[in-house]
């Protein structure tokens, strides 16, 4: 199809734009993850030997990134000083943070004071110290690994004993296990948010469940359109019914669904496109000028919406 004057002038606007945005200046979503899920709860709490603890979990992780803080589950009892630190596999700090006030029972956690990058598929050990002896412990947790991509709790005999332990006052890298117990210290993980798909799932009158890793969505018939609905910091999902026999939108370019892929359209993309990140609150519902499905807004979509401009008419 043959661009009218107009057309070609719009498009060298859409070239000064990503000249003006390069892909290389534009951020990188990062993602928090942690060994252990937020449901996690130790069978045996407010276990105290009236001596100070330091208590580990050994850990790696199947991508290089950024310890940013630890964790641990504490119970009612608990009180006194606690200190998280981080340790290479063979007892290296490289890093510790103290915890603030006692917030509850739960999942108390700290932030370092600054990140402290990791290695990819190496050993690693985070620990709290507990001055007034305090701590939590499930046995035989770690008879096999936790797996919460791209962390992995290591099985117990995989690289020495998990979870560990130390007695003594100040504390140390712990080395010791007993029954392959965890004691529910845990990391505080950042790196590059990993891509996945949730693929579209019929819910017939007993609804059902769409799942990849560690994402999962479950579906009843009969609800209301459910609007946006965010997760995290990096995905969203738009609940409501396909417009005929379950199939995607065959023009999804056509973002004022006049039929055209025009001028409009692609004000509307330019729009998203300054935005960028599927997840920001200015985002419109869908963040529908994601054309790749990759929760970013970016030169890859530009590509496909220019294919879809060309064509003008939607199928």
């Amino acid at each position: 199809m043959k661009l009218s004057k107009t057309r070609i002038l719009t498009l060298l606007g859409a070239a000064a734009l990503l000249a003006t945005s390069p892909a290389s200046a534009r951020p990188v979503p990062l993602c928090e993850t942690s060994v252990f899920s937020p449901l996690d709860v130790p069978a045996l709490q407010n276990n105290n030997n009236a001596v100070p603890i330091e208590i580990g979990t050994k850990f790696s992780s199947t991508v290089a990134g950024n310890v940013v803080g630890a964790r641990v589950y504490m119970g009612a009892s608990n009180s006194g000083a606690y200190t998280a630190t981080l340790w290479t596999g063979g007892g290296v700090p490289l890093g510790s943070a103290l915890f603030p006030a006692f917030a509850g029972p739960g999942w108390n956690q700290v932030t370092f004071s600054s990140p402290i990058p990791i290695n990819a598929n190496q050993t690693y050990v985070i620990s709290v110290y507990s001055e007034d002896g305090w701590y939590e412990a499930t046995y035989n947790f770690f008879d096999n690994a936790i797996v919460n991509p791209p962390l992995r709790g290591l099985a117990a005999g995989e690289d020495g004993p998990n979870g560990v332990y130390r007695f003594g006052a100040g504390g140390g890298f712990p080395t010791n296990g007993f029954n392959n117990t965890s004691y529910f210290a845990d990391v505080v993980f950042e790196s590059p948010c990993d891509d996945f798909d949730l693929s579209w799932w019929t819910i017939d009158c007993g609804g059902g469940s769409s799942t990849d890793g560690t994402f999962i969505i479950n579906g009843t018939s009969g609800q209301p359109d459910a609007g946006r609905m965010t997760g995290g910091l990096y995905f969203s999902l738009v609940g409501g019914f396909w417009g005929a026999a379950g199939a995607a939108p065959s023009c999804p370019a056509d973002f004022n669904d006049d039929g055209l892929v025009d001028d409009e359209d692609f004000v509307l993309f330019a729009t998203m496109y300054d935005i960028l990140d599927c997840a920001a609150i200015a985002m419109p519902p869908g963040c529908p000028a994601d054309l790749n499905g990759d929760f970013l807004v970016d030169d890859a979509d530009f590509v496909i919406f220019v294919d879809a401009y060309n064509e003008l008419l939607c199928p």
